[in-house]
């Protein structure tokens, strides 16, 4: 389902590498107390670290040939940089 929402996502014209995170989100800065307290999050490698294992072009955050074909979706209609 991720998959079919992520290349829906391209298709609009949508570029998952643009997309970025409240800087707060991420502890920037780092929260003082608390369970997350200093802690900073890494977010441009957690995420393409989630692309990869998703299927995902690591760099584009777009679906692979290979995992279209693996997860019988290779012939939904593809937007804008979908293979």
């Amino acid at each position: 389902i991720q998959t079919v929402r992520q290349m829906f996502n391209v298709k609009q014209g949508v570029e998952p590498a643009q997309i970025k995170a409240s800087p707060r989100a991420l502890g920037i800065p780092p929260l003082k107390f608390g369970p997350n307290g200093g802690v900073r999050l890494q977010f441009d490698e957690m995420r393409r670290n989630y692309w990869i294992e998703i299927g995902w072009s690591p760099e584009t955050g777009v679906p692979t040939p290979e995992t279209l074909e693996r997860l019988g979706i290779a012939d939904f209609p593809r937007g804008k940089g979908i293979y």
